[in-house]
């Protein structure tokens, strides 16, 4: 379909604003549905279909976004573990790979 009016900048316009326009309920759902069969069917096209689900995702609608999970508090990262006895130095390492 031409778009006379805009010409081709409207119409790149408005190609990129459906690529970027999030995906209702329904959409997403299909979009799933689709995706696992896919899944099932083509072993062979995994990464392919790993990329497409990784391009959708940030699309999708809220309660259908992954899990986030947060950077830990300062409060809750680990002590720095001591080594006892004999210290590892990595100059040593360094001195063997050279």
């Amino acid at each position: 379909m031409r778009h006379e009016a805009g010409g081709a900048g409207s119409a790149s316009w408005a190609l990129a604003a459906e690529r970027a326009r999030p995906y209702t309920e329904q959409e997403a759902a299909a979009f799933f549905r689709l995706h696992h069969g896919l899944w099932r069917a083509l072993p062979r096209h995994r990464d392919e279909l790993a990329e497409m689900l990784a391009l959708a995702r940030p699309l999708m609608p809220p309660r259908m976004q992954p899990t986030r999970i947060d950077r830990p508090h300062p409060s809750l990262w680990s002590l720095p573990v001591t080594l006892q006895g004999a210290a590892y130095e990595a100059s040593n390492s360094f001195r063997r790979a050279a």
